[in-house]
């Protein structure tokens, strides 16, 4: 499933269409897609549970954990300031602040410059590593904050960060008496530093703190910024590859080392089809409990999604950790990083007819040297045509609140169409003939065309009748 803006060239505009509807309207402007959803089966039953150690051993237990954890964060609040964070504010280009009596319009210049000059010694201390310097920004007052900040900082750096830039936009607006309110562009991309940045407006407060400004407040980005991102508001274990940074909810990060292979695994697979913007530097994975599920990315997912592809972002995934077995990790995410892969670059033709052939290469990719017969979604493929189906390969998304045996029947439609021009065609003019519909906006008949010397209604043909008789 593919989900929702800032692949290369977008901008974050708010959304002005429902989070239901995965492509604009041919007239709207040209927002990015909404999500597109991939199914894998149920999870197996839980093995019976087997008799464990008493009661009190388990009370014991967490008594131990609970006081540790306590410990810990209050360690992490307290921790004495360093020479580094107290020279924070006596840098050279630091300026003192306006006299008291000075017009309002000077004290916010004033604080505006503050601002832009912290945000950008802190996105210098992020990529640096220098997290004495990244949390002399914050209000010292504030344990809460600095306890947050640091998270974010040590989950940023383990993740890998490849670009980062924070920059105030506009102008502050003031809150209070000498307390102003800016918003923060941040531009980033986990991988290396050529990576393609992501884009997001974050909110911050600020307030005087004797002869400088201090961070009060970092709001966590909200849905028209398609958040909060899995990094901004949790928990997360991190594991990274040569190809791939897979990040767990810390209640599943049991799974991690086995998310990271299979990962692996899968974007080897994905970056064969990368033939438009090329590949990521890193496909980026996040692994969602049930209760993250619902909150990173502000998206309202069917009960039917196992995975996103947020195509807000050049590279991140999200899996629905709970729904999701193991063995069939590899499978998914070959799905998910093949959006990624071949959804890379303009995208013209990114809309609601796309969306058969968005998904329809996603599961091509997963069936890549295997026979049709082998094909987990076949006999949901049987059922779907037995009900109806009106002999058009290029089927509608599913609905929001389609069955489980609707939306894997539509899935496996898209998939026996692309695999029917791969095998007719061979794969290279397949591809072309998705990037010219998809990336460049021809019609299925001037690809079709252009392409396979065929117009699409011959083509469509051929692949009903495969489609029937598969």
């Amino acid at each position: 499933m593919v989900g929702g803006q800032t692949g290369p060239g977008w901008t974050l505009p708010p959304q002005t269409y429902p989070p239901t509807q995965p492509f604009p309207p041919a007239s709207a402007p040209p927002y990015p897609p909404q999500p597109f959803f991939v199914l894998v089966p149920a999870p197996p039953p839980p093995p019976p549970r087997r008799p464990g150690p008493p009661r009190w051993l388990w009370a014991t237990a967490a008594a131990i954990v609970l006081l540790a954890l306590v410990a810990g964060a209050a360690a992490l609040a307290w921790r004495p300031r360093s020479t580094a964070r107290a020279l924070w504010h006596n840098a050279d280009e630091a300026s003192a602040p306006p006299a008291p009596d000075a017009p309002a319009s000077e004290w916010n210049d004033w604080a505006l410059r503050e601002a832009t000059r912290i945000e950008d010694d802190q996105a210098t201390a992020l990529l640096t590593g220098d997290e004495d310097a990244y949390l002399a920004a914050l209000d010292p007052d504030d344990a809460r904050l600095q306890v947050d900040q640091q998270r974010r900082f040590e989950v940023l750096r383990q993740m890998g960060i490849g670009q980062w830039t924070q920059t105030v936009r506009g102008s502050v607006d003031v809150t209070g008496e000498l307390a102003w309110h800016a918003d923060v562009k941040v531009t980033y991309c986990f991988g290396d530093p050529t990576c393609r940045p992501n884009t997001l407006v974050i909110g911050t407060d600020w307030r005087l703190a004797k002869d400088h400004i201090v961070l009060t407040a970092v709001d966590q980005s909200g849905r028209d910024q398609v958040g909060p991102r899995p990094w901004e508001a949790a928990e997360l274990t991190v594991a990274t590859g040569s190809r791939t940074v897979v990040a767990t909810s810390s209640r599943l990060d049991r799974r991690l080392d086995d998310t990271l292979a299979a990962a692996e695994k899968a974007a080897a697979v994905a970056d064969t089809l990368a033939r438009w913007d090329g590949p990521p530097s890193r496909y980026v994975v996040f692994v969602a409990s049930g209760a993250d599920w619902t909150v990173w990315y502000g998206y309202d997912q069917p009960e039917w999604a196992a995975g996103v592809y947020v195509n807000q972002t050049d590279n991140e995934v999200v899996v629905n950790g709970p729904v999701v077995p193991l063995a069939d990790t590899e499978n998914l995410l070959t799905h998910e990083f093949t959006h990624v892969a071949t959804l890379a670059g303009k995208r013209a033709g990114l809309n609601n007819a796309a969306w058969w052939l968005v998904e329809g290469i996603a599961e091509y990719a997963t069936m890549i040297g295997r026979p049709v017969g082998d094909y987990e979604k076949i006999d949901d493929a049987r059922a779907f045509v037995a009900q109806g189906w009106d002999g058009d390969p290029a089927v509608e998304r599913p609905a929001f609140d389609a069955t489980n045996l609707e939306a894997s029947g539509r899935y496996a439609v898209a998939f026996l169409s692309m695999r029917r021009m791969a095998d007719v065609y061979g794969q290279d003019k397949m591809l072309d003939f998705f990037g010219r519909v998809v990336h460049d906006g021809l019609t299925l008949d001037a690809a079709a065309t252009a392409v396979y010397g065929v117009g699409w209604s011959t083509v469509s043909t051929n692949l009903a009748t495969f489609i029937r008789n598969a």
